[in-house]
């Protein structure tokens, strides 16, 4: 997409690929299964052969809902469209000012499962006891109770985490973008450090 820049997920720092990873979901929340318009500035492919474009989605130019939202950086070194840099750094600025996305203090919100559906798009921690654990297809859903919330992770992930045996039952905390699947919350986690197990007395503060 031109004009923005984020996180690399293959980054040797795990913080940053957890950023990377949150940019990557934001994209998935807002992208899967829409229609988008591609738009072609002065130049259709860079020297390694990306198609760079913008995105439109309705009236909408998805790099700069990225930039707005918190999710990227602007880009500003290769030269494009003027009138859209104008409205891209606007928005990099105000998203950076208002500590939205990659730019949300840390530590992040602390929530439990039934606060989750408020924090839609947002980075948090969900706090909860892990009531079950369930496959599904390419997934391990770590659930907190019938629907309320979940954190997942996906198989070829699955060797950076503990044992799912080994957190049923037990009270954790699960740090990410939260996402809306069909309704219910829910976390995908990629990265160790976004799993914490907690103490009973951290659990109900």
């Amino acid at each position: 997409m031109i004009g923005i820049d984020s996180p690399e997920l293959d980054d040797s720092r795990e913080s940053v690929r957890f950023l990377a990873h949150a940019a990557k979901r934001f994209c998935f929340t807002r992208l899967y299964r829409r229609r988008v318009r591609l738009i072609y500035d002065w130049e259709k492919r860079d020297r390694y052969g990306r198609l760079l474009a913008y995105l439109k989605i309705d009236e909408d130019i998805f790099n700069e809902t990225i930039l707005r939202e918190g999710f990227a950086a602007v880009f500003l070194k290769f030269p494009f469209r003027e009138d859209f840099r104008r409205r891209f750094e606007r928005a990099a600025l105000k998203a950076r000012a208002e500590g939205r996305g990659l730019w949300s203090p840390v530590p992040y919100p602390v929530i439990g499962p039934g606060e989750a559906k408020s924090f839609l798009e947002r980075l948090a921690s969900v706090r909860f006891r892990c009531t079950g654990i369930r496959r599904k297809g390419n997934l391990t859903l770590l659930e907190a109770g019938e629907g309320a919330f979940a954190a997942l992770i996906r198989k070829r992930d699955r060797n950076r985490f503990p044992d799912p045996e080994r957190i049923r039952g037990r009270e954790i905390s699960v740090t990410g973008l939260i996402e809306d699947y069909r309704g219910q919350p829910q976390v995908m986690l990629s990265q160790p450090s976004q799993i914490e197990f907690l103490k009973s007395s951290e659990l109900r503060r």
